[in-house]
């Protein structure tokens, strides 16, 4: 079963919640209902969290070998991991953000202002960051968690952007 069925499955909590989502995928078939629940959010999405949908949805069918030089494809956590990134992202921080596949398999948001520049690394278990802000380095590696990521990218982009602490 394909993995966001599978997460979309898990979030029915009642057994008409069940019923109602194995009827879909009888109806409409795995394939077509995992693209029905990713057009219902983007179109409840900004017009830029959109694009980074589109590119995150880009990202998900890269073959391996897919810049020439044997990288891997983007598993497929990082890629949920980055889907639920960009919807808990407030629009006025993502904006600020670069995101593209790394040849790893694992998907990068990069920032880079004057002498200020700041990296994300999304895996499948944990994700890195590094910040350079006026010669200060900030660096660490944590367990993928989305309230903690958020928390950083936010801290990270402030002092980037806004010199706050």
């Amino acid at each position: 079963m394909n993995k966001v069925l599978l997460d979309v499955r898990q979030l029915c909590s009642t057994n008409s919640q069940r019923r109602a989502y194995n009827e879909l995928v009888k109806e409409l078939g795995e394939k077509e209902l995992c693209f029905q629940i990713i057009k219902g959010v983007r179109s409840q999405s900004s017009k830029l969290k959109t694009t980074f949908f589109n590119d995150l949805q880009e990202y998900q069918g890269l073959k391996k070998n897919w810049d020439g030089y044997n990288a891997l494809p983007i598993n497929k956590k990082v890629i949920l991991n980055t889907f639920s990134i960009i919807e808990s992202l407030p629009s006025k921080i993502l904006k600020e953000w670069v995101m593209f596949p790394s040849n790893n398999g694992t998907i990068l948001f990069t920032i880079k202002r004057k002498t200020k520049h700041s990296s994300f690394n999304i895996g499948v278990k944990d994700y890195s960051y590094f910040a350079t802000i006026d010669g200060e380095d900030q660096e660490g590696i944590e367990k993928f968690n989305i309230n903690s990521f958020v928390e950083n990218i936010i801290r990270i982009t402030n002092r980037l952007i806004n010199g706050q602490r």
